[in-house]
């Protein structure tokens, strides 16, 4: 229960006038949310209430569960476990916005939260441009740009998905559960993902995300990623301001006071974090295309890096 409560209320709001900073333990379920996403776990309980996420983490912290006692009183939580006592005041149950998994639920795969995470670091949850904030579920792939960086990977088809864009910040989260999920399902704008005990929700992004197939294009003189990794990871920490890595005969930051010789490279140049990125799942990478974007692949994945034009 311990370990159930920790986690439900990591994903509620930490602003505690916010309603959403509360847990709701109801109908023998747990759940929290932030007004973006959330969970609901099934979690046994003898009495039904609402309070603040945080006070009660910190105090099942603080329990033994073998002989831990809850109880209801005065608009209070009352919890107790040996000498250790706490209490905690209540919120309306009713006030606490209810939240269901729809009816029109379907077969998913299992890792399709892991899978999405895999490739939520080339999104920009800081980006004014929402698209770009979120990851994109379609039948069949998976897709994520920062507008700089754009990958692709495949999945299992997924009859009846229609451009679902979900927020990375809420894919980060959602991934916390670490099980398997079961099924699918998504209405009025929000996306449900269930698994054997419970599920986790979040609000999609009302935006559609750009083409992306338009900067992707087929490798022509592919190189190893292998051959260039070490070099440019070592170099990054020297690329200081514009962040730029020089590609060529060399591999030199941009205002050459660091350098590895012995390439044979086209002259080109990047944002060094890009590549450094890239690595993460590039098997191959093809630089000729260069100023136009570069595409790689690896892992199931293809994708594409624009270059900085010098």
């Amino acid at each position: 229960m311990k370990k159930i409560i920790k986690l439900v209320s990591s994903f509620a709001h930490k602003d505690t006038s916010n309603i959403f900073s509360n847990v709701l333990i109801s109908n023998g379920m747990i759940t929290a949310q932030n007004g973006i996403y959330g969970i609901s776990i099934n979690m046994s309980s003898d009495v039904n209430f609402c309070c603040n996420a945080e006070k009660l983490s910190r105090a099942f912290a603080l329990c033994d569960e073998s002989n831990m006692k809850l109880s209801i009183k005065n608009e209070r939580v009352y919890i107790s476990s040996g000498r250790f006592k706490s209490n905690i005041p209540l919120s309306p149950i009713e006030s606490y916005p209810s939240i269901s998994v729809p009816d029109n639920s379907f077969d998913i795969q299992s890792d399709i939260l892991d899978q999405m995470l895999s490739i939520s670091q080339f999104t920009d949850p800081n980006d004014v441009r929402i698209a770009l904030q979120g990851v994109e579920l379609t039948d069949g792939f998976i897709n994520a740009t920062n507008g700089h960086m754009a990958v692709k990977k495949a999945i299992d088809c997924l009859d009846g998905i229609d451009n679902l864009v979900i927020p990375s910040k809420s894919i980060i989260a959602m991934s916390k559960i670490n099980k398997p999920i079961t099924l699918i399902a998504a209405e009025n704008k929000m996306v449900f993902f269930s698994f054997e005990d419970g599920f986790v929700f979040t609000k999609t992004i009302d935006q559609r995300m750009p083409d992306i197939g338009r900067i992707l294009s087929e490798m022509k003189n592919p190189i190893d990623t292998k051959l260039i990794k070490d070099p440019i990871i070592s170099l990054a920490p020297l690329c200081e301001g514009d962040k730029v890595i020089l590609l060529g005969d060399e591999i030199k930051t941009r205002n050459d006071d660091a350098s590895m010789g012995g390439f044979a490279l086209p002259d080109c140049a990047f944002n060094v974090d890009y590549l450094v990125k890239i690595f993460d799942v590039a098997e191959k990478i093809d630089f000729t295309p260069y100023p136009a974007a570069c595409p790689f692949e690896g892992n199931g994945i293809v994708g594409a890096v624009v270059g900085v034009k010098l």
